[in-house]
């Protein structure tokens, strides 16, 4: 972009073009010249077509990745990675990370599915606003961690599993969308 306008603004000088000119010439090259180029090749004179929607009741397959700094330096990731969701919270004082294939809700509840065995879930603390989450340990016994985390990261957690189709009932989360968050 720098190369560009340094360029332009060189032959501006060169050929004793005016700004108003000048910004003409920007205005169609990096504007106007890409759209047409862009509706040419999709009209299909090139035999190239635009993407077709997904089939009627079925949800694409797509990576997708939310990552952003929030207040307080807090920092999130949900994304779709090697055959599983990944979601990633974390913060000077804590860190939560869990990797699932599917996610069950209920009314209050979120269990992340691995394989077809609970790693954890998403809880609200009884009594408080505080939304917990919990992953189960592989050691023997009822050890689990727990930390809290925003509705904001869950909210991103539940909207990742439904776009990605890793929702077990759709109705239920929606159910829960509407309790909890």
């Amino acid at each position: 972009m720098t190369v560009g306008l340094v360029m332009a603004y060189g032959g501006r000088v060169a050929t004793d073009l005016s700004d108003t000119a000048l910004i003409g010439v920007l205005l169609f090259v990096g504007v106007a010249a890409p759209q047409l180029v862009v509706g040419y090749l999709v009209s299909g004179e090139l035999g190239l077509t635009p993407a077709r929607p997904p089939e009627r009741g079925r949800r694409p397959r797509v990576a997708v990745h939310v990552c952003r700094t929030r207040s307080g330096g807090m920092e999130t990731t949900v994304t779709e990675h090697d055959g599983a969701i990944l979601a990633r919270l974390e913060s000077d004082d804590r860190v939560f990370e869990v990797r699932f294939d599917a996610l069950e809700p209920t009314d209050v509840t979120l269990r992340f599915l691995r394989d077809g065995d609970r790693v954890g879930s998403v809880y609200n603390d009884d009594g408080t606003q505080r939304t917990m989450a919990r992953l189960t340990t592989a050691r023997e016994g009822t050890d689990f961690i727990g930390v809290e985390v925003p509705k904001e990261f869950v909210a991103e957690v539940l909207d990742t599993a439904l776009e990605t189709g890793r929702v077990t009932d759709e109705t239920a989360a929606e159910g829960y969308r509407l309790r909890v968050l």
